[in-house]
């Protein structure tokens, strides 16, 4: 429940629940609601330094020790909060006497004591406030959340990636930082930025505020029709911060949806020069791309390609570029890892004038963290340029700054002036804020599309794809990972968590730990032995993610020295605790 109350020309808001810690919950669930006034109640301790970031003058209620408030609630029957406004601090605890039974009724209570308590001192907090605060004579107006679970008390979501049969599964509610919180007041470092995209962390006052402002101002409009702010500053924005040709940006949704539109792309740049019949396209067979039929189809992979077919023709995959006989744990004198002779000859055997791109992810994510060995990108440079053929970069896991890199294929490429030709960005885009991804191409491939004898123009586009509230927030990510150096904060961390975990090696069912900045990959044995790890870390209190053999570390950008710190011991502690061998 959130209650909302005016003071003069101020407004106060506070949420109450059933529970004496879930206004932290509220808060953080509903930040477009809480942005909008000037003082926030916040009912627990570890949103104490969050609650206080958001300032722009607000002020703030919230518990100083939420397990002791939360016993004293049931064995002596009051409830205590700590009050202080920003720039000012009150010493006294606001106790309630447990009658007060109703949320309303207590936040009414509390409302009344801002006034009478603290409105003689000064202003009620909040910014350029010059009005003693006054009760206004009107209703307080409560507001009411929607449930936390359906009237049946079933989740009826289908959750993707996940077998069915699996009820058990944690209940987000909130987030700050590098932490985020469940149902049940527990709170979770998070090793994995949710699904590698929470760049910038939780509950970020910038973003939130980005967000809100282009929403209440204009939350978007087509693109097919007309041009907005944010979608054009976004665009200029990742052209000034790639260091190749890549001029023009294509928005859409996913990075799903930025594969099919760069293969698009790709095929339809062809056919307006007049090479209509180079279709193919080319990828790792470990590589993953997406989720939809065409990006599956880019992938070798049975898991994701089995039962969805018939698939799209037109791909073919190139070696991935690992040792196999490392990653099977096999006894082996010397890595063999496929490289540019392995990869013309297949370029030949599909035949080379039907190929129009190749698909690479500069580290294979999903794949397991697959780090090609240094100048493989620029062997494939090298081959596609020699044969004609676009190279495509999926960038959407690595791009700005997870790899402490701006770009991922900068390690391979920036040494050498080379670039990708089409370059795909989603997850760190917007930071997880909001669904954006873009397709960025070099100025030539883009003035190429008014030669379109139907259209002039690219014949594809969605709905939503440059969302203008979304561009807004990726503008605001991207300040902050270059004005907070995030990316040479990848690379700090990044390192201290490979020297951390490296000792990991030596234990027999551990295969490998490699990593680039902060996306590191902890092979285990098997599927079985990586599930475990991940599940004996979160009862530890920190997430990180299981996919296939390969536990993923990959936390915030943000994230401290002490909570890699931290994260590292845990996670070498559950798997010493899931290995039943020792050293090899």
């Amino acid at each position: 429940m959130i209650v909302q109350d005016s003071y003069g020309d101020r407004t106060v808001a506070f949420g109450m629940a059933g529970g004496p810690y879930l206004a932290a919950v509220l808060a953080l669930r509903w930040p477009r609601v809480f942005a909008r006034f000037d003082l926030a109640v916040y009912l627990h301790a570890s949103h104490e330094a969050r609650a206080a970031r958001l300032g722009q003058g607000r002020g703030h209620i919230d518990v100083r020790d939420e397990r002791t408030v939360r016993d004293t609630a049931y064995t002596e029957r009051f409830h205590a909060f700590h009050v202080h406004g920003m720039g000012r601090r009150h010493d006294r605890l606001m106790v309630l006497d447990s009658s007060l039974s109703s949320p309303a009724d207590m936040a009414r209570e509390i409302a009344d004591r801002l006034v009478t308590e603290h409105a003689p001192t000064g202003p009620c907090p909040g910014p350029s406030s010059s009005t003693t605060a006054t009760r206004k004579e009107r209703e307080v107006t409560v507001l009411d959340p929607p449930p936390a679970t359906s009237p049946s008390g079933t989740d009826r979501t289908w959750h993707p990636w996940t077998p069915v049969q699996q009820t058990e599964r944690l209940t987000l509610v909130s987030g700050s930082g590098c932490h985020v919180s469940d149902d049940q007041g527990r709170s979770y470092l998070d090793l994995r930025s949710g699904t590698l995209n929470a760049t910038v962390g939780y509950s970020h006052p910038a973003v939130v505020e980005a967000m809100r402002a282009q929403a209440s101002t204009l939350m978007t409009w087509d693109l097919a029709e007309v041009s907005t702010l944010p979608a054009r500053d976004l665009a200029d924005r990742i052209a000034g911060l790639l260091p190749g040709p890549q001029e023009h940006t294509l928005f859409c949704n996913s990075g799903s949806e930025a594969t099919e539109a760069a293969v698009k792309i790709a095929r339809m740049w062809h056919w307006i020069e007049g090479r209509p019949e180079r279709t193919v396209v080319l990828s790792f067979a470990d590589g993953y791309h997406g989720a939809t039929t065409a990006a599956i189809a880019a992938t070798a992979s049975p898991f994701r390609r089995e039962g969805a077919g018939p698939l799209p023709e037109g791909y073919a995959h190139l070696a991935t570029p690992r040792c196999t006989a490392c990653s099977d744990g096999t006894q082996h004198e010397e890595c063999r890892i496929p490289g540019t002779e392995e990869w013309e000859a297949q370029i030949l055997a599909v035949d080379a004038e039907l190929v129009a791109a190749v698909l690479v992810e500069p580290v294979l994510s999903v794949g397991g963290v697959i780090i090609p060995p240094p100048g493989r990108l620029a062997e494939l440079r090298a081959l596609c340029d020699r044969y004609g053929i676009l190279l495509i970069a999926d960038e959407v896991a690595t791009g700005f700054g997870r790899t402490g890199a701006m770009f991922g294929f900068e390690h391979d490429l920036g040494a050498t002036g080379a670039a990708p030709d089409i370059i795909t960005t989603a997850k760190g885009l917007t930071g997880g804020y909001a669904p954006l991804a873009a397709v960025t191409v070099r100025a030539d491939i883009y003035t190429a599309f008014a030669r379109d004898p139907l259209l002039g123009g690219l014949r594809h586009g969605h709905t939503t794809g440059g969302h203008a509230t979304a561009c807004a927030v990726a503008l605001a990510v991207l300040d902050i990972v270059e004005g907070d150096k995030l990316v040479e904060a990848a690379a700090a961390r990044g390192a201290q968590l490979l020297d951390a975990l490296d000792p990991l090696k030596e234990r027999q069912d551990v295969r490998d730990v490699r990593g680039r900045g902060l996306l590191i990959g902890v092979e285990m044995a098997s599927m079985e032995l990586a599930g475990i790890v991940a599940r004996t870390a979160q009862e530890q209190g920190v997430l990180i993610r299981a996919f296939g053999p390969v536990l993923t570390v990959a936390p915030p950008l943000i994230i401290s020295e002490e909570e890699a710190e931290h994260g590292a011991r845990v996670l070498s502690d559950a798997v010493g605790a899931a290995t039943a061998g020792g050293a090899r």
